[in-house]
């Protein structure tokens, strides 16, 4: 495996710009879509899934091994754009209407299915300890009022953890700070 990563050449990758140069309408992308209509493409879809019974059993073994249905949906939306079957545009306003026809056969086939790659739980949460970091990163003013108020808090109710703040400072010492970059930061808008 070592070997095989020496012997990688660092230039062989495209030159900038080498795809503008290639001949025009060779990739089916790049053609008119074969289906302008939203409604044609996700039916379809469908029914190229119910007219082969081998695609539909995969896919339902795939709900039921919690393969997020949202993966399943931009998957196949995605390819039928590489594939030169519809616009992007299209690909965006069939996902929904493909998300409903998978979350019906979940639920004819008694599939308990996974609706979106992240889990509800973990979705629009953003860690506390996170937060702090970000705040001391942007808004360092701001960070060491809020840090002065709970101390503040902390002495009138002593029960208070100590320690979380302390080790919020420790992580907030460790982190490596701005050395300017080569572009100024800027304050808010």
């Amino acid at each position: 495996m070592k070997k095989q990563l020496q012997n990688i050449d660092p230039f062989n990758r495209p030159i900038p710009g080498e795809g503008m140069t290639s001949t025009l309408q060779n990739r089916p992308w790049e053609n008119p879509p074969q289906h302008s209509k939203p409604d044609e493409a996700a039916i379809g879809i469908i029914e190229k899934i119910e007219s082969q019974p081998k695609v539909k059993v995969n896919m339902l073994d795939l709900m039921a091994a919690g393969t997020p249905i949202e993966s399943m949906v931009n998957t196949i939306t995605f390819m039928g754009f590489v594939e030169g079957k519809w616009s992007p545009d299209t690909a965006e306003i069939i996902k929904p209407a493909l998300a409903t026809y998978f979350i019906g056969e979940a639920r004819n086939n008694n599939i308990e299915a996974v609706l979106f790659n992240v889990p509800p739980e973990e979705q629009n949460s953003v860690d506390d300890n996170d937060l702090m970091m970000m705040l001391n990163e942007n808004e360092p003013d701001k960070y060491a009022a809020l840090l002065a108020a709970q101390e503040g808090q902390q002495e009138e109710q002593p029960d208070m953890e100590m320690e979380e703040a302390q080790a919020i400072e420790e992580q907030m010492a460790q982190l490596p700070q701005d050395l300017g970059g080569f572009m100024p930061k800027r304050g808010g808008i």
